[in-house]
């Protein structure tokens, strides 16, 4: 063992484990790359257990690459939102404190919206199946740019407070 101030902090090694043990934080500062050629576990203590990323900026994240070094996607956070990216580095799901969850695709064009309100928004188009016909949103709505698709027997119904209307399609 190589002991280092007290009886908390050492380092073992039985040539095949290395184990740093510390009473407190581990901290690996370095002006290169740290690299693990193996897995890498968190055990948890009375709390839950994390992993914490601390950007040099208002961005951190964690990057998936393959075995060619290829970026396969991130996790990433920045001042106004977390969520995942794809290889390109274009958001795919991001969800953003006290707004909404936003949905992307296509070099992060935006396709849908659940606002903290609650209220859903589709930007193109709503395709509504059989299990969705008999939905009923009370005063919710579902805001579309495009247009509702209604497959099977269902029916649309649209209500302001002072009358209610029905549109209803059946592939008979």
């Amino acid at each position: 063992d190589i002991q280092f101030g007290d009886a908390g902090e050492y380092i073992r090694g039985d040539g095949t484990d290395l184990k740093i043990y510390s009473s407190n934080d581990i901290q690996l500062n370095t002006t290169g790359n740290t690299i693990l050629d193996s897995d890498m576990y968190i055990n948890g203590g009375n709390n839950y257990s994390q992993l914490v990323i601390k950007g040099a900026g208002a961005e951190s994240g964690i990057r998936f690459k393959d075995s060619d070094n290829n970026t396969e996607g991130w996790v990433y956070a920045n001042s106004y939102g977390v969520g995942f990216l794809d290889e390109d580095g274009h958001w795919t799901i991001k969800a953003q404190n006290n707004t909404g969850i936003y949905f992307y695709t296509n070099n992060g064009t935006e396709h849908m919206q659940i606002l903290n309100s609650g209220d859903v928004k589709v930007t193109t188009h709503l395709a509504v199946g059989t299990t969705f016909a008999d939905a009923h949103l009370g005063s919710k709505s579902i805001h579309t740019v495009g247009y509702i698709d209604i497959t099977g027997n269902g029916g649309l119904s649209f209500n302001d407070n002072s009358s209610t209307g029905y549109f209803y399609e059946s592939n008979v």
